[in-house]
This record gives structure tokens, sequence and C-alpha cells, in this order.
């Protein structure tokens, strides 16, 4: 483990020291809280810089640092924090922006009063959207969301001397919280499902294969996949952070609060978390859960590959091969059925068993030929076959019952030559 996984903490430490500094800092300390600020985000977007560096060489590395966060009996919580090429490049943008933020809010908020509890919240915010980016740990990934949803409502009702501000503030904190509580369900969902709640942890991670090849064999009582049931839950977190319908309507009101405020919130960090959120839980979302055939519906797909395991009544009739068209037969059965193929019944008995032992299986046409071509593709199919049959018995080629037992025997010689008629007719 090298140096720069060790220490990436310290990205995010930095601001959080500074707002913590600050908070106690007098309130004529203004330069003092403007610098440690301008600092604190100077110095993360230097070590951001760096570990963006160690990530231009290799773009498929994925170095991580997790630890006991505290033990209960035999179950212990890990948090921890991951150093990839997305949180590198969302660490640079962070940092630098928000190092501009800073230094145009001297200037900005030069003459405000509160100008010390300014800087304060903004470090407290930078230090919170930092921290939620290179989480590891989706609780880690939460606590951090908060925070910038803290901070936010903070930063908007600034100036909540303002009605129209402190209404602003209430409005866009409830609003979000709406989307944070059902973005707590499916974390919770995930971990009962999982048992962590570490995004990568050597193949024991909820976002690898082990725990998301559990979550797409499980469905809902709706029928949902549990893995798209609880993607959707954490989406709705995205939903009220980055202000989507119907979760946008604080995001206007959010312009309340000083201009800095409207640029970190908007431009920078607030809106793109949720951006973020979604392109760091991609791999569970993009799970989908594997389609389930049913034995008939397998049986029935392996007699139209051609599997000569399985026996087809309807193959020697249709086919002279005796078995090798086999296909054709499965693919032609629904339009044997009443309703066209919504609900055909397949017979599926050995040649040489009595009629009594053949089972009737109920199986759904999926295919992708609609009902009328598949009706006309059928009787050309059965005239051309038993034409063939035909003439094989006149040669004697073939016995003149065609190869049929004696329940499948259902049409004389007779009565194939009167249907030959009808159909050249």
């Amino acid at each position: 483990m090298n140096w720069s996984i060790q220490n990436l903490w310290w990205i995010a430490a930095l601001p959080l020291l500074a707002a913590g500094l600050t908070a106690l800092a007098r309130q004529r300390a203004r330069a003092f809280a403007a610098s440690l600020a301008i600092g604190s985000m100077g110095a993360a977007l230097v070590l951001s810089c760096a570990a963006f560096a160690q990530t231009l060489g290799d773009q498929a590395t994925q170095q991580k640092y997790n630890f006991d966060w505290f033990v209960l009996g035999e179950t212990s919580l890990k948090l921890g924090w991951v150093l990839d090429p997305l949180t590198a490049a969302m660490l640079v943008m962070i940092c630098f922006v928000g190092l501009l933020i800073f230094i145009y809010s001297v200037g900005y908020m030069a003459h405000d009063e509160n100008f010390t509890r300014f800087f304060c919240f903004l470090s407290l915010f930078a230090a919170a959207m930092l921290g939620l980016v290179m989480a590891n740990s989706l609780l880690l990934l939460f606590m951090c969301w908060e925070l910038v949803g803290l901070a936010s409502y903070l930063l908007i009702g600034f100036w909540y001397h303002k009605p129209s501000a402190a209404a602003a503030a209430r409005k866009a904190f409830i609003t979000t919280r709406i989307g944070d509580v059902l973005f707590f369900i499916g974390l919770l969902w995930l971990y009962a499902e999982t048992g962590t709640l570490l995004f990568y942890d050597d193949g024991k991670g909820c976002l690898e294969q082990a725990a998301l090849g559990k979550l797409v064999v499980q469905a809902t009582w709706i029928g949902m996949g549990v893995s798209t049931a609880i993607a959707l839950l954490i989406f709705c977190g995205a939903i009220g952070k980055s202000g989507q319908v119907p979760l946008h309507v604080w995001l206007p009101d959010a312009m309340e609060g000083p201009t800095p405020v409207s640029a970190l919130i908007h431009a920078a960090t607030m809106v793109a978390a949720g951006v973020f959120l979604v392109a760091r839980v991609y791999p569970l979302m993009e799970a989908a859960p594997q389609p389930v055939i049913p034995p008939a519906e397998a049986r029935a797909t392996a007699m139209a590959m051609g599997n000569p395991d399985t026996p087809n009544p309807l193959t020697p009739a249709l086919s002279p091969t005796g078995g090798e068209g086999a296909g054709t037969a499965v693919l032609l059965t629904p339009a044997l059925s009443p309703n066209g193929g919504e609900d055909a019944g397949i017979r599926t008995c050995r040649r040489k068993r009595k009629p009594s032992r053949c089972s009737t299986e109920r199986t759904r046409f999926s295919g992708v030929v609609s009902r009328p071509r598949m009706r006309l593709m059928f009787h050309e199919r059965r005239s051309r076959e038993r034409r063939s049959l035909l003439r094989r018995s006149r040669t004697g080629i073939a016995p003149k019952n065609g190869g049929l037992t004696a329940d499948e025997r259902r049409w004389t010689q007779k009565e194939i030559q009167a249907e030959v008629a009808s159909d050249d007719g």
C-alpha cells in the first residue's frame, strides 16, 4: 500500500480542520478565517492533483484502504476510502472550483459582519463533498451526504434575517430529506442482503461480483429484482440532491443565499453529488436479473435447437429425416393452437409409450414472427412434407404410414391426397 492511498483522507480532513478552527475563532478574525479556508483548499488541491497523476498511468487502477470503525460481538462495521479515476477526477474538480469560489468570496463578503461564519460553513461544505467522493463505504458516503445537506441548509439560509432566505433553507432541507429517507432505506436493504456496505473489499464488497450475483437472482413480491429495487431507492437520493423532477422545487429558491453559495451548490459540487452517486453505484444499477426459463420452455428450446436426446412426436410427421428437423416442429406448433400460439399445448411422449402415459405441457410462444405469417409457414411446411411422404410411399422407399406410430397416425394416404389437391387448388 503506497503513501497516496494511506494519506488520501487528508484531502477531506484539511477543510474540515479549517472549519473547526474557524468555528472557534472570534468573529473579528476575518483574515485568519479566509487565509485558513483558502490555504486548506489549496493544499487539498495539491494532494488531489498528486492522486490524479497516479491514476493517469493505469486507468484501471483501484486502491482502497478499509478499517474497522467499531466491532460489536462478531460483527464489525468497516469504513474506508478508495482511489480510482472517478474519485481522482472529482477530487480535482471540487478542489479547483471550490478554491476559486473561496477566493471570490473574500471580496464578495468583505462588508458582511458574519464573514468568519461564512467561511466556516464553506469549509464544512467542501470537506463533506470531498469525503463523499472518496468514500469506499456506502455508510461513509451517506454520512458525508447528510453533512452536505446540513451545510447547504446553513449556506442557503445564511441571511436568515430575511424571511425568504429562511423559507428557502427550510424548503431545500425538507425536500432533499425526502430523497434521503428512501436512500437510507435502500442502504439498509443492501446491507441486509449482502452483509457489507463496503464498495470494494477484495471480492467481498457490495459492488463486486459475489454480492451482485446474490442480488440478481432474488425478486420482490411484485416481481421486480432486488438489485433493481435497491438501485431505485438509492437513485431517489440522487433525485433530491441533484434537483430532478419531482424533487426539483428547492433549487430555484437556493438563490436566496449569497452568490458564492449559488455557485458552490449549482455549479461545483452539490448538484454534481447526485450524478457522482449514480456513477459510483453504477455496477448495482447495471446488474440485471437473469431470465429464469421454466422447465417446459427449456425443453421446447432444446427441441428447437435440434437436441437429438429430446423426443418430439411431431418430428417424424413433419420431417422425412426422422429428427433432424425437430426445430421446425417446435417453432410451428403454436399455429395449431386455437388462440394462435398464446398458450399452445405440446404433447411430449416417446414413440413406443402408450398414449395414457403422455403428458401435455403448456408453453408460451415468444417468437418474433407474426401469427398470420406463422400459420402460413406451418401450412406450407406441412403441405411440402406430406407431398414428400406421398411420393415416397408410391415408390416404395418408405412405408405408407410415413413412419408414424399408432397414436400419431391421424392422416391416411387418401386424406393426404385430398389435402394436397385442395392446397394445389
